[in-house]
């Protein structure tokens, strides 16, 4: 379920943690805020971006390589154009 801000904001208001999905596989490596900052660059939440294994796993291995830092700007891309 995804919810809005203000649904975020209202339930931290009422002492409340709002669900989130545990993050396994290729995406377990990545902090956070490197997720957030890549869901915001392919244009969708960060649950979504959960759902493309092949992005994530390339996402692991950016640090080291540029060339797959390149390519997983592209992919990047490409989802923002499908979102």
């Amino acid at each position: 379920m995804n919810l809005d801000p203000l649904q975020r904001v209202v339930l931290a208001e009422l002492g409340l943690v709002a669900y989130r999905r545990a993050v396994v596989g290729p995406a377990a490596g990545l902090p956070p805020e490197l997720l957030g900052q890549l869901a915001r660059a392919a244009g969708l939440s960060a649950d979504r971006l959960l759902e493309h294994p092949q992005l994530l796993a390339q996402a692991t291995r950016m640090g080291r390589d540029p060339r797959a830092r390149r390519a997983l700007w592209t992919q990047l891309r490409a989802l923002r154009k499908g979102a």
